[in-house]
């Protein structure tokens, strides 16, 4: 089952999606594909000016084609998921620099004879040299997909038989998972143990001898766990780090998203950035991902620059770890919650500081009853976007985070 530039055009496209789905016998595929918001010509054009960003539809998208949307692979991918679907692959299809009208004028009048005259090296074979440029903009754009034209979906019935990728299997260990999960939760021996070992392990700065790609992160290994289970679940376009530290967190999510692919990056705010820290953001090969602010995440104007990053993006994670009294985190939830974008993660690290024995922080302004799980259950008493999710605690038992992972359940 196709749909080619079909779901652009539609008032709800997972319904339609659902529709289509019910065509498919089998392990049949479906597969669909969109213009993309993100492809280069698109960039270039906001760069310019013409478009706000790269997901306003142009008049062009509205008064000729009959668009009402735009779309990334990201977009597309929760559709399918939505409708039903277990994605088998995304991609992206030809390389456009230009848009649509101006392609059509290069073909027609561009300079293509003489050799080729204006791509290459004079004398060269001779050869259609309209084609040569088609054929090389399809192959230069199957490794680049995110900057494509076009991107596309393929998906399969989800739960469909054991022939189909094993999703069957997958779900049913998922399912004796989840179980588990829920027999830790109810065990108040082993979430003592949790608590006990972060205790004692902070004689020892057990947190501070683990590095990702290199780079301090200063997190519990189960937590760098869990945040990576969160990014590849929800695949943000943007997450947002309040604590920079050695730039270990900012390496770890830029990593996760170069795995992810497309126009995704990490922010990470601190009211001082590190002269290591910086000098290593920097020189690392993953600095393309990753830009920074440097100020309290509480300054109205650094929140202003936080916000005019994250415009245009379509999921947004927060994660706050940098002060960690009450009034600090209380101000930072407040400020910063309305970034997450539903269905992603506001997560708020340290709240377990809360459930540690009276000085356990002896020189520091945080301890009991005053730190970020007193700043999240005063949050939660008046914001309803957010819930708790405790099946993520329950999994770790060894967490920073009790009460601190919230998934936003609201627009």
């Amino acid at each position: 089952m196709t749909l080619l530039n079909i779901l652009e055009h539609v008032i709800d496209p997972v319904s339609t999606l659902k529709k289509a789905t019910s065509f498919l016998k089998g392990d049949g595929v479906l597969i669909a594909h969109v213009p993309n918001a993100l492809a280069t010509n698109r960039r270039i054009a906001r760069l310019m000016g013409t478009l706000v960003d790269e997901y306003e539809l142009s008049p062009y998208d509205l008064q000729v084609v009959g668009h009402r949307r735009s779309y990334d692979r990201n977009l597309l991918q929760r559709q399918l998921e939505a409708a039903g679907l277990t994605t088998l692959t995304t991609g992206g299809i030809f390389y456009k620099m230009l848009s649509t009208p101006q392609m059509d004028w290069l073909l027609k009048k561009g300079p293509w004879e003489g050799g080729g005259f204006g791509w290459g090296r004079i004398g060269a074979e001779k050869k259609d040299w309209r084609q040569a440029f088609c054929e090389a903009c399809y192959e230069y754009g199957r490794s680049v997909p995110d900057d494509c034209n076009v991107v596309y979906a393929c998906g399969v019935r989800a739960l469909g038989n054991e022939e189909n990728l094993g999703t069957k299997y997958f779900a049913e260990f998922e399912g004796e998972m989840r179980k588990n999960i829920d027999r830790m939760g109810r065990d108040r021996e082993l979430a003592n143990l949790g608590l006990q070992f972060i205790h004692d392990s902070i004689a020892y700065k057990y947190s501070y001898n683990f590095s990702w790609l290199g780079s301090p992160i200063i997190q519990m290994p189960q937590d760098i766990l869990a945040l990576e289970e969160i990014t590849w679940k929800t695949r943000p376009d943007l997450i947002v780090e309040t604590g920079i530290a050695h730039g270990g967190g900012l390496i770890f999510y830029a990593s996760m998203l170069e795995l992810l692919g497309g126009n995704r990056n990490v922010l990470g705010v601190d009211i001082e950035i590190r002269p290591h820290a910086r000098a290593m953001l920097k020189r690392h090969p993953l600095s393309k991902r990753i830009a920074t602010i440097e100020g309290s995440s509480t300054d109205e104007s650094v929140v202003k620059q936080v916000y005019d990053f994250a415009k245009g993006r379509n999921s947004v994670m927060v994660v706050l770890d940098s002060y960690h009294t009450q009034d600090h985190v209380s101000r930072e939830l407040v400020l910063y919650s309305p970034l997450v974008t539903k269905g992603n993660y506001l997560v708020v690290l340290d709240t377990t500081i809360e459930d540690l024995p009276e000085g356990s922080f002896p020189n520091r302004p945080w301890g009991k009853g005053n730190n970020p799980k007193t700043a999240v259950h005063a949050f939660l008493r008046t914001n309803d976007r957010f819930e708790i999710d405790k099946g993520i605690q329950n999994k770790l038992v060894i967490t920073t985070a009790l009460d601190g992972y919230l998934k936003c359940v609201k627009d």
